[in-house]
């Protein structure tokens, strides 16, 4: 079917993914990557209705989208690709002359489009599995990586390592909830200054304390007001928020931030939260260890105290090392000691 532009788009949930494209209007369109359904009305109709699409002039059909670049275009030719009753996306053919394709075209479109709906589809199952063969070598090596390390600050770098493995982000942060009080304890890629940054939210605008205890994806941070919009995160535009549990309890999430709206999808929450599941239990891990080998650190702080002060005879010089013990053990910046 001789054309002037031509291209091949795949359905994915409500966007269509230009697959390929031949032309020049059709290459630069192509350069979009992915376009919303809802917004081109003649390429929703041919997947929506599973039918061909024939516009003898471009210029008198209100359907049709006229975009910089592909204003000589005058006819159009949309031809779904269809699996099982199924439309996986169409293919779109253009011209430079006013009614330029025929019936005997769309019938032609239409047959060649029935084998290579076959093709494409079975490419398509292909890559399907051996990503999901890829992503389960990914998470074995990640859970794995997880069980190296109970120091804390290691913890978090390897979960940051093992996530962009998994799924790709732009930042990504862990943060502690409690009673509605959040506060971001680790990050990668985020404004400096939102590492230990507290906020409050309000639960009841996420909805149920169901939902709140599943991942989460807004396709556009900047559209939606649940969205809490922080100094330093003006760049989000698409978030996803991995629950994270410690004995059944909500105790934080693991977000991860993207500067492409729309990017997360439910497979991306899907592998992340079976990671994430592992990545809570090392946290709380680390968090034991850390407490316990505080608590040790105070046991032998006060020992050395008491022996400070039974063996010296020096009260200041007995009160300088109490002071500098506490001050490393409390973590303060200033102590001052009243007697």
């Amino acid at each position: 079917i001789p054309s002037d532009s031509g291209t091949i788009q795949l359905l994915d949930r409500e966007q269509l993914n230009i697959l390929a494209a031949t032309g020049r209007e059709a290459t630069v369109f192509a350069q979009r990557g992915s376009i919303q359904l809802s917004e081109f009305p003649l390429n929703e109709y041919v997947i929506k209705e599973k039918k061909t699409i024939c516009v003898d002039n471009t210029q008198i059909d209100t359907r049709y989208i006229t975009s910089m670049g592909n204003e000589r275009l005058r006819s159009f030719l949309g031809i779904p690709l269809i699996v099982k009753e199924t439309a996986i996306g169409l293919i779109t053919l253009d011209s430079y002359q006013i009614a330029r394709y025929t019936k005997q075209d769309e019938e032609l479109g239409l047959a060649i489009a029935n084998h290579a709906s076959i093709a494409i589809e079975n490419a398509r199952l292909f890559e399907v599995e051996q990503r999901r063969r890829k992503q389960a070598e990914a998470l074995r090596k990640a859970t794995e990586a997880l069980t190296t390390s109970i120091e804390m600050d290691r913890v978090f770098e390897i979960i940051f390592d093992s996530l962009i493995e998994l799924v790709p982000y732009d930042s990504a942060s862990i943060e502690t909830v409690n009673d509605g009080d959040f506060k971001i304890i680790a990050g990668r890629g985020i404004a400096e200054e939102l590492l230990g940054k507290n906020y409050s939210t309000q639960p009841e605008k996420w909805g149920s304390s169901d939902k709140i205890r599943q991942p989460i994806i807004i396709s556009d941070v900047q559209a939606d007001s649940r969205f809490e919009k922080l100094k330093g995160s003006e760049y989000i535009r698409c978030w996803m928020g991995i629950p994270l549990f410690s004995q059944g309890k909500l105790t934080g999430y693991l977000n991860l931030d993207s500067r492409t709206p729309g990017f997360f999808n439910l497979e991306h929450a899907a592998i992340a939260q079976t990671f994430a599941n592992q990545a809570a239990i090392a946290i709380e891990n680390a968090r034991l260890f850390q407490e316990e080998n505080h608590r040790t650190r105070i046991i032998e702080a006060l020992a050395n105290i008491a022996n400070e002060i039974s063996t010296t005879k020096e009260v200041i010089s007995a009160l300088d090392k109490i002071a500098e013990r506490a001050l490393s053990l409390l973590n303060a910046s200033t102590i001052a000691i009243y007697l």
